[in-house]
């Protein structure tokens, strides 16, 4: 939210759902049943964001032209379908290993309570975003 405010976004929907293609499409599609139409959208994963696309495309949006989609998790679906969904990756090989180095630490007794690990995700850009949307 900080991040989006220090850019001069104001407007923040959160909505809850499950991690499915057909959740992503039913929030998309009351959206535009009630004419709340975002320029962008941050999918919590990319089967809620393929869900969104879907839905915008059903009712005659354009992708990215009428609305930027994000995804997370940068899943193998992701790259499949048109337009290409720009997603984030999550280091899965740094995560593994993180898990392993904190199993192995409990496994000696030199657990902390409490550790943070902070990984670099990338962000993989393709075809469901654009640059600037104006409005």
């Amino acid at each position: 939210i900080h991040a989006m405010k220090e850019a001069g976004l104001h407007e923040l929907w959160i909505e809850q759902g499950e991690f499915s293609i057909s959740c992503g499409y039913e929030i998309a599609k009351q959206w535009i049943q009630k004419g709340k139409l975002p320029t962008a959208v941050f999918a919590a994963d990319d089967f809620i964001a393929l869900g969104v696309m879907d839905a915008f495309k059903t009712m005659g949006y354009q992708i990215p032209q009428d609305i930027s989609i994000v995804g997370f998790d940068d899943q193998i679906i992701a790259s499949e379908f048109r337009p290409h969904l720009t997603t984030v990756r999550q280091p899965a090989h740094d995560v593994g290993r993180s898990a392993v180095d904190e199993l192995m630490r409990h496994i000696d007794g030199e657990t902390k309570t409490h550790q943070t690990i902070k990984l670099m995700p990338v962000l993989v850009v393709r075809q469901s975003t654009a640059r600037r949307l104006q409005r």
